[in-house]
Parts: structure tokens; C-alpha cells; sequence
């Protein structure tokens, strides 16, 4: 773990009524009330990740992921506040993204009707924090709904840096196979190389989400589904008559196999699509 990356102090003297609201394979997730002016936090909560030394196989993915948290401060990524160690653990601070995931919403009991305008407006925040990485040379490499995060205030930010990447003049392109299945695009699942295009590809995916409740090809095993995106067509929307042609136009300037005719996420920005967007307020209402 990078010296720079842990703070001074005593995790359990600056983190106080923590509340677990999750488990993770690398340690558990609370809200917490912090002791420090950290940032802009909301009454000083924080999000707070704990995780065990014992988890060594885990450390040092998880410093990579810091570092790349650390270097990117936009108001639509997750903003990281810093580490803390105690005898047994590292505490991660973040923000508090009280709302939950994207995920949440998408699967709520009773459903939440999602339209096109909240679509609209979750997906112009995304590809907010898409343009920054993306001009700064970065991947995500996992862009989905679970790690797109709501707040009560209705800002929308993308989280998990675990599989970011950066490109360089030297290494313009990647070849590694890294993600989640079901929204990986098809050059990342032949290994072929790759750039920024993959993380729109995944976007798309997640529209679809948005209009049908899940990815395509979610009703296969893994890697059924991984062979059907490399081999077939783009998917398509179950029902096209039932949603916009502005919507539809979305889907297909992203969803596009040939990464080189995707648009990028300052292209998508463009679309009249995004000029449908619902303000916060009115996502409020359906969170």
C-alpha cells in the first residue's frame, strides 16, 4: 500500500456510529459520521470500507484502485476522502452515496418506472464523468449499474476503479480480458485491443437495463453470455415500438460493434436524446 495513500489518526477516534449497509469479497461497507471537516460531506457521513489485513490478496488491487480514485475529482466520480489503518484493518473513506446503486433502483419491489427522462438524465451524468476520464486517457472497464451511485441530493457518480486503466502514447490500447460479463463489449471479450470505446459499449448496456429490468443475454451462464456478444449482432431492444426514436438512436450509436463507428461519450452527449433529461428534483421523486 502506497505510503501516501494512509493518513494520520486513529480510524476508530475519527469514524463513529457505524452502520453496515454492505458486503463486499474484500471487506464490508458502512456509513459512518466523521469527526473531520472531510469536504462536503452531508452532516459528515461517510461511506467507510474495511478491509482486513488478512484479505492480502486483495491489497494491492485494491491500492491500485485508490490511486485511481485519488487522481480523479470530478463531481461525477465518488470523491475519496483518504485511508486509515488500525491493527487489523484498512478504512477507506468515501463519499456517501445515501440513494444505493442504480441496481437498486432497476430491481426495486414494487418496480420503479424509470421513463425516458430519467434515463436521460442518469445517463448524461455518466457520460459527464465518461468525457473527464476518458480526455484524461482513462478506462473504466466496468461501467454498470452497480457501480453507479445515487444521493439524496440526486447527483448520479460512478464508483469502482478496481479494473481502471490508463493509456499512454507508448500503450495506446488494451488487450487484457477484464470486467463483468454481460457488459463487456465484444473486442474486450476476443481480446483484441481496446480503448475508451469500451466503456460506451458497457453504457449501452446499461440503457438496456434501464428500458428492460436487465442486460442482454442475462438468462445464460457467463460465459454463454460472453460468446453470444462476441459472435452475434448487437442486441436489440425487446419492443423498439415501445420507446423513442431518440432513445432507440442512443442505443444504437453505443451499442455498435465496430468500436470505431460508436460515437464517444462527448458525441453521445450531443444526442437529442439527452435534451429529454429530467431535472433532479423530479429523480428525487422516484428514489
Amino acid at each position: 500500500m502506497a505510503d501516501d495513500l494512509i493518513r494520520p489518526g486513529t480510524p476508530t477516534s475519527i469514524f463513529s456510529d457505524l452502520v453496515q449497509i454492505a458486503e463486499g469479497d474484500s471487506g464490508d461497507v458502512f456509513v459512518a459520521t466523521s469527526r473531520l471537516p472531510s469536504h462536503s460531506a452531508k452532516n459528515n457521513k461517510v461511506a467507510v470500507k474495511l478491509v482486513p489485513f488478512t484479505a492480502t490478496d486483495k491489497l494491492e488491487t485494491i491500492a491500485q484502485e485508490l490511486l485511481h480514485m485519488r487522481d480523479q475529482q470530478h463531481e461525477n466520480i465518488v470523491a475519496f476522502y483518504g485511508c486509515y489503518i488500525d491493527d487489523t484493518s484498512l478504512w477507506i473513506s468515501m463519499e456517501c452515496m445515501d440513494a444505493g446503486s442504480l441496481t437498486d433502483i432497476i430491481s426495486a419491489e414494487p418496480p420503479c418506472l424509470l421513463n425516458e427522462q430519467h434515463m436521460a438524465y442518469i445517463l448524461s451524468n455518466v457520460l459527464e464523468a465518461l468525457v473527464y476520464l476518458h480526455r484524461r486517457q482513462h478506462i473504466h472497464r466496468d461501467v454498470k449499474s452497480d457501480n453507479i451511485l445515487i444521493n439524496s441530493r440526486g447527483e448520479v457518480k460512478l464508483t469502482d476503479f478496481a479494473h481502471c486503466t490508463h493509456l499512454t502514447p507508448e500503450a495506446s490500447t488494451r488487450a487484457s480480458v477484464v470486467g463483468t460479463p454481460f457488459w463487456m463489449a465484444p473486442e474486450v471479450v476476443k481480446g483484441q485491443p481496446y480503448d475508451t470505446k469500451v466503456d460506451i459499449w458497457s453504457l449501452g448496456i446499461v440503457a438496456f437495463e434501464m428500458a428492460e429490468g436487465t442486460p442482454p443475454y442475462m438468462d445464460y451462464p457467463p460465459l454463454r453470455a460472453l460468446f453470444l456478444i462476441a459472435t452475434h449482432d448487437p442486441p436489440q431492444l425487446k419492443e423498439p415500438t415501445a420507446w423513442s426514436v431518440e432513445f432507440q438512436d442512443f442505443i444504437r450509436s453505443s451499442v455498435c460493434s465496430d468500436p470505431a463507428k460508436r460515437l464517444d461519450a462527448a458525441g453521445l452527449l450531443q444526442l437529442s436524446f439527452m435534451s429529454a433529461a429530467c431535472s433532479r428534483d423530479e429523480l428525487l421523486q422516484l428514489i
